[in-house]
């Protein structure tokens, strides 16, 4: 089981390094990561986007980057999108990665579905919450792609997720769906739907994975909290994934996690059939280091 950002790197480099268009690639925090990734043997980048910007963020910050490097020019940020799912979908590239351009309108365009790369299954995004307090990584989903989930499409992203974690070394993970209370009510939606996945799990319409709720977020974390609740069975106080009942939830885990919490944390795709690399803007080029590193894992176990 792969248990922090460290090593997530350290078992990519095992692998053959993925070609990666670079949707709008003149930004430096983007560039920078790339820079880590690439003399660590784990990117070809296809830089699309204002030549001429690219080029001198490179230049002005001594980047190891020109050698080798294809350089697309497309200015305009939205066409760079455009332009690199075109050279993924043909085949130039196994991965699209977002740059300076807004998460909201990069993946606008990814997910469209006259793009070509969506695919037929439920896509969406599972992030990887690093808790080196306890040396471990926890799996959140879905805090961007899925706004309010229904039963059916909850159990799909447990599928995905799954799929996932099992590349990251845990067979068969321990999956807690999250609600604010441990008991069936009627009244809160998401306890229904927890009880449903939690019984669809048992007879198997979801398999390789352990799946109980719901759960209050206090009960997972703290096997003292299960203890004072009553709440026995296999998740409480030890969890591998966390499915939230809506994107609000997830999303301010997420947010939460790295910004009050201060530990690291990336997000992934899932479902797609080109491998998207979209962390926020505002992220430090060692996270975008993780997350090419966490793609070079996923596309070298398909």
């Amino acid at each position: 089981m792969i248990r922090n950002f460290d090593e997530i790197i350290t078992l990519a480099q095992k692998h053959q390094p993925i070609r990666v268009a670079v949707a709008a690639a003149e930004d430096w925090s983007v560039l920078k990561g790339i820079e880590m990734a690439k003399e660590r043997g784990l990117i070809e980048p296809i830089f699309v986007g204002d030549k001429e910007k690219i080029s001198r963020i490179i230049e002005a910050e001594n980047f190891n980057l020109i050698a080798g490097t294809d350089i697309v020019h497309v200015e305009d940020e939205k066409q760079a999108c455009f332009k690199a799912i075109e050279i993924a979908r043909a085949g130039e590239a196994e991965a699209v990665m977002k740059g300076k351009v807004d998460s909201g309108t990069f993946m606008g365009i990814a997910l469209n579905r006259k793009m070509g790369i969506r695919g037929d299954r439920l896509a969406s995004c599972v992030a990887l919450l690093e808790d080196l307090r306890a040396n471990r990584i926890l799996y959140l989903t879905d805090p961007v792609l899925n706004i309010s989930p229904n039963l059916m499409e909850k159990a799909e992203l447990i599928k995905n997720a799954v799929k996932f974690v099992r590349v990251m070394g845990i067979p068969k993970p321990k999956v807690a769906v999250i609600s604010a209370v441990e008991l069936i009510n009627p009244n809160m939606p998401s306890t229904i739907d927890a009880a449903c996945l939690s019984k669809m799990a048992e007879r198997g319409q979801i398999s390789d994975a352990i799946v109980d709720g719901p759960f209050a977020l206090d009960t997972l974390f703290s096997h003292k909290a299960a203890l004072r609740k009553k709440i026995e069975g296999p998740l409480a106080g030890e969890v591998d994934v966390l499915l939230a009942p809506n994107i609000e939830t997830a999303n301010a885990i997420y947010k939460m996690w790295t910004h009050f919490a201060g530990y690291n944390a990336i997000g992934v795709s899932i479902g797609m059939e080109v491998q998207l690399i979209h962390l926020p803007r505002e992220s430090v080029p060692e996270a975008k280091l993780v997350g090419i590193a966490a793609t070079v894992l996923i596309l070298r176990n398909k």
